[in-house]
Formats: structure tokens, C-alpha cells, sequence
């Protein structure tokens, strides 16, 4: 359209850009189907960025050049459902590759996706096939293979799938997602928006028996391996991207957290949180965030 304004007019037309960085997170792959010996696990969304170490052996990208007073596509990319990958996450040119579904237990193999969906044990014993990383560019890390009689983990973005990984959707997730699935599913949050309004909270209150877990983070971000620098690093971060609100964006009251905490005690995948909450401790995590 600009190309044909500047044929019109007969004129040259100088259009002034800026350079943006950009941290481009897709969706994560739903688990496999089936019950018995064992579902893969979904892998993680695709990780595209230019300021923050990628995940599975990604580089650093180069920051963005963008017009000024031009519209670009914006797209958060879905967690996918049962056997299904995760839906893309787009910025301008920038894509981010959705995780890869888990395999069910009636075989099929992981899902290819940003990182591989992990494979299930169908045979009881057989290894199942482990879901691939997308390669061009280099966005997560491979699933690991079904064994023994569980499913494999999906590969996350910054570490590799489990061969022997978890059972089910929930595998590895915790607190976080027990909160943010109720902000999804009934006041409309986009999920991403939703991890990333109590993430930081919630790795305070599990700091007591994640250190070593948050020390590794801050390394892997460049920072000193320290478990408060990893967690002021991870809040910083979130608002610079401008993907951290309070709840009360969403239209959380504080009405509803009660019934937000109810809902996160009884979904499978708060029982993976290092510590076992209890709904006051969720409440309060919750009103420390409304304002």
C-alpha cells in the first residue's frame, strides 16, 4: 500500500522505523489420550526471543526492525487440548512454534511442535516415539521416549523430555497453572497473561525448597545464581514485555478468590507444586496481586 502512495505522488517517502527486542512464547502441547500404561506428556511451546537465553539449544535472535504507525499481527498461542499441539505465538515476522501433543497410548507418536511432545508406552514395556523439536530456527528441545509404563515428559524450552517422564496433562506444573486455569476458563485471561500475573508470587512462596531449582534459572538468564535475583529477575521481565498484570485486570475480584482458591486445590496439576498449598495461603497469594 505504501509502495503504491509513493508511485502516485511521483516522490520518494522516508518511513522512520524503530528496533524493538522480543520474547515470543507459543502455546504448549496438550497431553496424549488414553488411559493404562501411560500418555506422553505435551512439550513446551516454542521460544523465540532477543533478550533472554532460548530454550534447547536456540541463539539469541536479532532485535526487530519495525515502521512506525503500521499495524503488525499479534497472536498468544493456546495451550493445545487432549492430543492436540499448542497453537502458534506471532509477532510481526517472528513465529514461535506451538508444543507437540503427547502420544496416547494407542501409539502415534509425540507430536512435532517449538519442543517435541513425549512419547507413551502402549505396549507395555515398548518404548514409544518421542515428538521433535522444530529445527529452523531451533525453538525447544525433543520429547523423550515412552519407558517402562510411564508416558515421556515433552521436551521443555531449556530442558530436555524425560525418558520415562510423567503420566498426564499436568506433569510438571503446579500452583501457577492451578490459578491461572480458573482466570482462563472463566473471567476470559489469556493464559500466558494469566502464568505471568502470580508466577513471581508464587515462586516466593515455593523459594524454601526451590533453590537450587531458582539458582539454575538465574543462570541460565546471565544473572548471579541466586534464588531472590532469579525471582526479581523473572518479575522485572514479565513487565518489560508487558505481560504481567494484577488479576484485577482480568476482572478478578476479591470475591472470587476464595472460589479461585477451591478450584486450584482440586486441579490435578496444583499436586505437582513443590509445597502442598492450603486455600488460605492461595488467597492471600491472590489479594497480594489484585492492586
Amino acid at each position: 500500500m505504501i509502495g503504491n502512495i509513493v508511485a502516485g505522488l511521483g516522490a520518494a517517502l522516508t518511513i522512520p522505523s524503530v528496533t524493538v527486542d522480543f520474547l515470543v512464547v507459543a502455546g504448549g502441547g496438550g497431553s496424549g489420550s488414553g488411559t493404562g500404561a501411560g500418555v506422553g506428556g505435551g512439550g513446551a511451546g516454542g521460544l523465540r526471543s532477543t533478550v533472554t537465553a532460548t530454550g534447547g539449544g536456540g541463539t539469541l535472535e536479532t532485535a526487530l526492525s519495525i515502521l512506525k504507525n503500521t499495524n503488525y499481527t499479534v497472536t498468544i498461542g493456546a495451550g493445545g487440548s487432549g492430543n492436540a499441539n499448542g497453537s502458534n505465538s506471532v509477532f510481526s515476522t517472528i513465529t514461535s512454534t506451538g508444543g507437540g501433543k503427547g502420544e496416547p497410548t494407542s501409539g502415534g507418536g509425540g507430536g512435532t511442535g517449538g519442543s517435541g511432545g513425549g512419547g507413551s508406552d502402549p505396549n507395555s514395556g515398548a518404548s514409544g516415539t518421542a515428538g521433535t523439536r522444530t529445527s529452523s530456527p531451533v525453538q525447544g528441545n525433543n520429547g523423550g521416549a515412552g519407558n517402562g509404563s510411564g508416558g515421556g515428559g515433552g521436551g521443555g524450552a531449556g530442558s530436555a523430555g524425560s525418558a520415562a517422564g510423567g503420566d498426564n496433562a499436568g506433569a510438571g506444573l503446579g500452583l501457577v497453572h492451578g490459578i491461572a486455569h480458573f482466570e482462563s476458563a472463566h473471567v476470559g485471561a489469556a493464559h500466558g497473561e494469566a502464568l505471568a500475573s502470580v508466577l513471581a508470587e508464587v515462586m516466593e512462596f515455593n523459594s524454601s525448597v526451590s533453590e537450587s531449582t531458582y539458582k539454575t534459572v538465574a543462570v541460565d538468564m546471565n544473572i548471579q545464581a541466586d534464588s531472590k535475583v532469579a525471582i526479581n529477575a523473572v518479575r522485572s521481565l514479565a513487565d518489560q514485555i508487558s505481560i504481567r498484570f494484577p488479576p484485577s485486570t482480568f476482572g478478578v475480584t476479591s470475591d472470587m478468590c476464595e472460589a479461585i482458591a477451591e478450584t486450584a486445590l482440586i486441579d490435578s496439576v496444583t499436586s505437582n507444586n513443590p509445597i502442598a498449598p492450603t486455600k488460605a495461603q492461595i488467597v492471600e497469594i491472590l489479594k497480594s496481586r489484585l492492586n
